[in-house]
């Protein structure tokens, strides 16, 4: 079983001692993740052998830290929480000796997951529906489809998006399940919508016209 961190007292403690949290301390380039994402690692680089590290997320909604990586600690994952935001994870060193250091820290942006939800039109045999996404995320949102028999693709690059399925060619009613949405931070919806009904009403069929 993962053993978490109690992140918030472990800041306050730092703090009473007096480890620096400022933005002072080393920077590197910010990282980005989605929404949800399981076992992230994060380490310490040429990490003394003989050091320990302790590791802080600033806000309990962020996510997560499994500390049970490795023994010293120089590196852990983290399980990153659903609520989307820019967080800072804070390392800090206490050397073998009982030494405390000032703070490292990383920004990791947490994006939120796209999502589409569809609604179709009905329209008579012959004719090409269309449907109208609702869709979120960070553009463009490839969007993939299917009818069970045929696979579909559709990128959007604003919501509304509307995409006519141009030679279809639907004799009888269809149950659409959209397979995947992806945006441009390669993040996922968990669950995309399924059962769309696209309705399709028979032709007409006008009999020839008689006379007495």
């Amino acid at each position: 079983m993962k053993q978490k961190s109690t992140q918030l007292v472990t800041f306050l403690l730092f703090t009473l001692i007096g480890v620096s949290f400022s933005t002072n301390a080393q920077i590197t380039t910010p990282d980005s993740v989605c929404a949800g994402t399981q076992d992230k690692v994060y380490g310490i680089s040429s990490a003394n052998a003989n050091s320990t590290f302790t590791w802080y997320i600033d806000a309990a909604a962020g996510g997560t830290i499994d500390n049970s990586v490795t023994t010293s600690n120089n590196e852990i994952e983290i399980d990153w929480g659903m609520t989307p935001g820019t967080y800072t994870v804070y390392a800090v060193e206490t050397t073998e000796f009982g030494c405390i250091g000032d703070s490292v820290q990383l920004t990791v942006i947490v994006n939120d997951l796209p999502s589409a939800t569809v609604v179709s039109d009905s329209v008579c045999e012959g004719f090409d529906p269309t449907l109208t996404f609702a869709v979120t995320g960070e553009f463009p949102v490839t969007i993939d489809f299917t009818d069970g028999t045929n696979n579909y693709s559709t990128v959007a690059t604003a919501s509304p998006h509307v995409y006519t399925m141009t030679g279809a060619g639907y004799t009888t009613s269809q149950t659409l399940d959209i397979t995947s949405v992806v945006d441009d931070n390669t993040c996922s919806e968990v669950t995309p919508v399924t059962g769309i009904n696209v309705i399709i009403h028979p032709a007409a069929n006008t009999g020839q016209i008689y006379h007495y």
